[in-house]
């Protein structure tokens, strides 16, 4: 059994974590005289039990010491007072920036990977931040006086975290070392990510806890949505931040900070849904039967009770598969929310199915190791077996049921069915066709093998055509890929002997493409890794831009864009995979209510070594408000912003807008929004609201409404702006 970890120093924390809670709507407090206002006293911290999935460990609390760190807070203008100070510390053992991810933990992890995490680790990361377990260590605490100083006191050896949040900025430093004495906390502008929460079918909801957690970092700072269901932090510490909305009765939800910044930055928390019934066998109730439930990347698992009784709770809608087995009985059901009843469920058990037959080849020969595979709702594997030496084989026990039956062999083509047990019958032969092999090795220009290269097979001019699919334009598919193995060499099954295509899509190196006829052996596919441009990003003030986006655009026609890539915590990118050219390097930070950018032409030489510098402007700030067609302010308006098209570089804005989403914000309870750092004169704009559609301004500042009413085009040079929206008696208002 879990339970909760726990601090000595609790009197402390509570004082911290409801100064949290209000929401981190900072006000400045008075300066005390300096003895007092720099010097803090400090509890060591401590906690009495290990994070779930891991024995118990003897709380080892960090011992009090006498070092102590002085240090000042400043910002551009000067000392600041009244900025409170914290020195924090980890526990390798509980700390979740510092635990591994297979337990819930964030060590190593970037949002885009937290995203793609396995769900069990991912479900045991969000009852750690539910239980408020693996927080940082506050190891002291103090207020800057009114020249910006503080003194931290009662640290033991090693090293710490230093904190600082005030009203005019928010600062981090790591790996201070106690007994420091001339700490320097510079304030920054921070992150100040806002949004709303709602309920589904159920409106706004207040007092929903928001956790932010830093990511590398591991701090936790709360806020609580009001009563329209809007959180704010103002401001957060520099660094990337994962978001967790908590609430009783509610299923909680979590994302990146990024994702808050780049969608509608409204958050919708589901009721739990319960999922329930009995396992009979014989028409009797089956006691200590194992049941499963699995949707498409998680799984449940209980046993029944003496009356054949089963429940699973906390789940969100979705589509499930529910399986029991009692052996060698079974029963599989597959359910949908909204369509399907959920509870009350009756699984029969019934014998085992089992699926056998023979694989062979065109002439009739037996295939053996061939690999047959049975697969259940979103492909998951219900079991798999090889054929022995005669072909044969036989799959299962399986229960009733549609399977997808799979046979893959080397040297033939993947062949699939389908198989309704047991009404179709237990018997599924397969015949396999050779396939027609492409072979041999993937160099660079200079031969050296390129090890893992993606490569695909296209028919004759397929590469760059396209379908449709009712009323979108789909690109055309290869007929089938492959990789490089670690000596560059490759193997690719073509269906039918005849011409095709060999390419790479890799973003390492050129885009590269040759003609082959299959089968072919020893072939030899030449690619161009091409040149690299290296440079650095910085910000007016000449600081470096971390998690920036760059890419690359042919200056010329088809203007061809590259990947994008990221900037490091230098600022530093690299843009792989160039050719002798003229470019045109774009790079833009989304967040914090801001859309950054900065552009430049660049003529690429090989005899070009000096790294590109970059640096974003200034810009400007612009603010709006929305209102009803009473004149009444409108809250929690969903603002969104996009780069308006330049029509003098249509085709190359096309690959621009596609790169760059837009960012969101919200109106709040003034109806006002604001954006910064904005550098062009002309934006899109949309708004979004439940029951609510835009009405066009007649202001001259309109540049043009698309085909769709919500979206305008702007000049945000001329000042503050009033947009109308009125009711839609089309839609539904918000609950």
């Amino acid at each position: 059994m879990r339970r909760p970890l726990k601090r000595a120093a609790f009197i402390v924390l509570g004082l911290v974590l409801l100064g949290l809670v209000v929401g981190l709507f900072w006000k400045e407090a008075p300066s005390a005289p300096e003895s007092e206002a720099a010097r803090a006293s400090s509890q060591p911290a401590s906690r009495e039990a290990a994070l779930p999935g891991r024995a118990p460990v003897a709380s080892t609390p960090p011992a009090p010491g006498d070092l102590s760190i002085r240090g000042v807070v400043r910002d551009a203008q000067g000392p600041v007072a009244g900025a409170v100070v914290l020195a924090t510390g980890v526990d390798p053992r509980e700390t979740l920036s510092e635990l591994p991810a297979e337990q819930g933990g964030l060590r190593g992890l970037s949002p885009p990977q937290v995203v793609q995490w396995y769900a069990p680790a991912s479900a045991l990361f969000m009852r750690h931040v539910a239980a408020r377990e693996g927080d940082v260590l506050v190891l002291a605490r103090t207020t800057s006086a009114a020249d910006g100083a503080f003194l931290l006191e009662g640290l033991g050896p090693g090293t710490v975290t230093l904190w600082a949040d005030s009203p005019r900025g928010a600062a981090v430093l790591r790996q201070v070392p106690s007994g420091q004495q001339h700490a320097e906390l510079v304030l920054a502008a921070g992150h100040h990510a806002e949004g709303l929460v709602v309920g589904h079918d159920e409106g706004p909801l207040q007092g929903v806890l928001v956790t932010a957690i830093h990511l590398s970092l591991g701090r936790f700072f709360d806020t609580v949505t009001d009563a329209q269901g809007m959180f704010r932090f103002e401001p957060l510490p520099p660094g990337e931040y994962f978001l967790v909305f908590t609430k009783p009765g509610w299923l909680s939800e979590f994302f990146s900070l990024q994702e808050l910044y780049k969608f509608n930055a409204r958050t919708t928390l589901e009721r739990p849904r319960r999922i329930s019934g009995r396992v009979l066998q014989g028409g009797a109730p089956a006691a200590s039967a194992h049941v499963q439930l699995t949707d498409n990347g998680h799984l449940w698992e209980t046993q029944t009770d003496a009356q054949g009784r089963f429940a699973f709770d906390e789940l969100r809608e979705s589509s499930y598969v529910l399986q029991a087995v009692k052996e060698p009985e079974r029963a599989l059901l597959t359910l949908a929310f909204r369509k399907d009843p959920m509870e009350s469920l009756t699984l029969e058990l019934s014998p085992p199915a089992f699926l056998e037959g023979t694989v062979s080849d065109e002439a009739g020969a037996p295939v053996e190791g061939a690999e047959v595979e049975a697969h259940g709702p979103w492909r998951n594997s219900a079991g798999k077996v090889a054929t022995d030496v005669r072909g044969h084989y036989r799959l299962g026990p399986l229960a009733k049921g549609t399977y997808g039956v799979s046979v893959q062999a080397d040297s033939y083509l993947d062949h699939y069915s389908n198989k309704n047990l047991p009404e179709d019958g237990s018997l599924l032969d397969f015949t396999l066709k050779k396939i027609v092999p492409v072979e041999g090795i993937a160099v660079d220009t200079e031969g050296r093998p390129l090890p893992h290269l993606p490569l695909q097979l296209w028919r004759p001019g397929a590469r760059e055509g396209s379908y449709m699919v009712g009323h979108h334009r789909r690109p055309n598919m290869p007929v089938t890929s492959a990789r490089t193995d670690e000596r560059g060499a490759f193997k690719i099954s073509a269906p039918t002997p005849g011409p095709y295509e060999l390419a790479t899509d890799s973003s390492e190196v050129r885009l590269t493409s040759m003609s082959v006829v299959a089968p072919a052996q020893e072939v030899r596919f030449a690619v161009n890794r091409g040149l690299s441009l290296a440079g650095v990003l910085m910000d007016e003030a000449g600081k470096p831009v971390q998690g920036a986006q760059l890419l690359s655009v042919d200056a010329a026609p088809p203007y061809h864009a590259g990947e994008v890539v990221l900037t490091d915590a230098e600022g530093r990118f690299l843009l792989p995979a160039l050719s002798e050219g003229s470019y045109l390097i774009y790079a833009w930070y989304e967040g914090d209510r801001t859309l950054r950018e900065v552009s430049t032409r660049v003529e690429l030489r090989r005899s070009l070594s000096s790294p590109l510098q970059l640096r974003f402007e200034p810009g400007h700030s612009w603010t709006g408000w929305v209102e009803d067609d009473q004149g009444r302010p409108l809250a929690g308006v969903t603002v969104t912003l996009d780069r308006a098209q330049d029509p003098a570089e249509p085709e190359v804005e096309n690959a621009l807008l596609v790169a760059v989403p837009g960012i969101t914000v919200l109106s709040g309870p003034d109806g006002r929004f604001t954006f910064h750092h904005l550098t062009r004169a002309t934006y899109g704009f949309r708004f979004e609201k439940p029951g609510y559609m835009i009405r066009l301004p007649r202001d001259s500042t309109v540049v043009s409404q698309s085909d769709f009413s919500d979206a305008l085009t702007v000049h945000v040079s001329a000042g503050e702006l009033r947009f109308v929206l009125e009711r839609d008696e089309d839609k539904e208002p918000e609950p």
